[in-house]
């Protein structure tokens, strides 16, 4: 075991520092900063610049990899460290993870890096971005990066709770990036030490201010196993990817090299998908307005720690005051490719938070013609491509879309027409050569593994897409 920063102290206090690390070894495991803290003893490691671990392929041994490992047993005891820089980890044949904790009996554990976790394995055994184990006890990551587990399996955050002699266990997880892993971004579990006969108060609570993503087709972004209950789990995420399933959390039991077989959608996971805490982004323009998200009576929305958040299906509305001499063009949600806000009776935008959550909103805001600069050639015409009116409104017992040559395509998210469905099965869609009625349960009964539907008006008809293939035309002469 090679080890380049090494703390015990299991009664009193101790701390080391370092400038970087960098190790190269090979034996069971290859350490770079290892804590341990016992009896009520603290111990210390930082780090002020990148660790970087690279775990060799030995004769008898393959070789597994760690950045930073943290030990803290028995009450009072504390196991710290601190890396002003990324985390590099690689192993050869072995495991490898670039963060791990285990806090049992009362201790507490907690680390912090200011930068970048990544893990790597060319092997077949298990890569973690993050491992933390809390029995009875507190543990605590925070990374200001993004975190990346590469391997044959593994997960980018890996966290296992449960209580001890009556103790609760806490988990707690704060990622400023995107978290990726080769089974799911994360997997929570109760540890070994749990007892199935007892209720178990214990929480994970993790917070990803960017997108879970998972490298496997079918795997869904969270993984929990089967002794896990709602209460247990805290998710606070920007965006979830959803797996070929249309899924966010799926549910199983873990073998013994630590994967979930048969995960599948159940009644626990979905109630603990649709309690994920989504983080709403508001883009606020260069001038001329100031944009906030509120809720449907003008409310500021639920706070988790900084975050403005709120769940899939919630309406988040996006309050727009204009300054004097300007209007607003449009509003939208989503980054790069945006989509146009719908609009309520009152004219309000509003969209509504899709399964997987992502919402970015934002508004194109102009000075008004009689105060605007004279044009300026390609400038002034790209301003005026740009600008497209609100097509979606809700209107009575139906839903209306209006397509015009200013915005003759919208996309719709399977989620998005799912909620529709739960109000309104019609849809209107109006063009300047007629009107066209669908029933929006038909088109996903007809389309059950679709993820988006777009609606586009061509010169000659009005075309439906279905995850990118036209599914349906219908010409003009067919419209209403």
């Amino acid at each position: 075991m090679d080890k380049a920063i090494v703390v015990s102290d299991r009664e009193d206090s101790s701390e080391a520092a370092a400038n970087s690390v960098t190790v190269s070894g090979s034996g069971e495991w290859v350490f770079a900063v290892y804590v341990d803290a016992e009896n009520g003893g603290t111990a210390s490691a930082s780090v002020a610049n990148d660790v970087a671990v690279h775990a060799l392929k030995g004769e008898s041994e393959k070789g597994s990899a760690a950045g930073a490992e943290l030990y803290a047993s028995g009450s009072g005891s504390t196991a710290a460290a601190a890396v002003n820089g990324n985390v590099n980890v690689e192993a050869e044949a072995g495991g490898a993870c670039a963060v791990r904790e285990t806090a049992i009996d009362g201790g507490k554990a907690s680390c912090v890096v200011d930068g970048d976790l990544k893990a790597v394995s060319q092997g077949q055994a298990c890569v973690n971005g993050v491992s933390v184990q809390a029995v009875g006890a507190q543990a605590a990551i925070a990374v200001d990066g993004a975190i990346t587990a590469k391997g044959e399996h593994g997960y980018g955050i890996e966290a296992a709770v449960s209580a001890a002699d009556g103790n609760a266990a806490s988990a707690v997880v704060t990622v400023l990036g995107d978290v990726s892993g080769a089974d799911s971004a994360v997997m929570i579990r109760l540890s070994e030490a749990s007892d199935p006969e007892e209720a178990d108060a214990s929480l994970v609570n993790v917070t990803v201010a960017g997108t879970l993503h998972a490298e496997a087709e079918e795997g869904a972004a969270v993984l929990i196993d089967d002794g896990i209950r709602p209460d247990n789990v805290k998710l606070t995420v920007w965006a979830c990817e959803l797996n070929k399933d249309g899924c966010v959390v799926e549910q199983g039991n873990f073998n013994d090299e630590n994967q979930l077989a048969g995960a599948a959608s159940t009644e626990v996971s979905r109630e603990i998908e649709k309690n994920i805490q989504y983080i709403i982004r508001v883009e606020q323009p260069v001038n001329g307005a100031a944009l906030k998200a509120v809720d449907k009576d003008g409310n500021a929305l639920a706070k988790s720690g900084d975050y403005d958040v709120a769940r899939e299906g919630d309406a988040v509305f996006l309050k727009i005051e204009v300054q004097d001499g300007y209007r607003v063009v449009g509003a939208f949600n989503g980054m790069g490719n945006k989509f146009a806000l719908l609009r309520d009776a009152k004219g309000d935008y509003y969209v509504e938070v899709p399964r997987g959550g992502a919402v970015y909103l934002s508004a194109q805001v102009e000075k008004k013609a009689e105060e605007a600069s004279p044009p300026q050639g390609p400038a002034q015409a790209q301003t005026e491509a740009i600008g497209t009116p609100i097509a979606l409104q809700k209107m009575e017992s139906q839903y209306v879309l209006i397509l015009s040559a200013a915005q003759s395509s919208m996309i719709f998210l399977r989620s998005t027409l799912e909620h529709f469905a739960k109000t309104s099965d019609k849809m209107v869609i109006k063009t300047g050569k007629g009107s066209y009625t669908l029933s929006i349960s038909e088109l996903l009964r007809f389309n059950e593994k679709a993820v988006n539907f777009r609606f586009v008006l061509t010169d000659e008809a009005l075309e439906i897409y279905v995850n990118g293939e036209l599914f349906r035309s219908v010409g003009f002469d067919e419209m209403v």
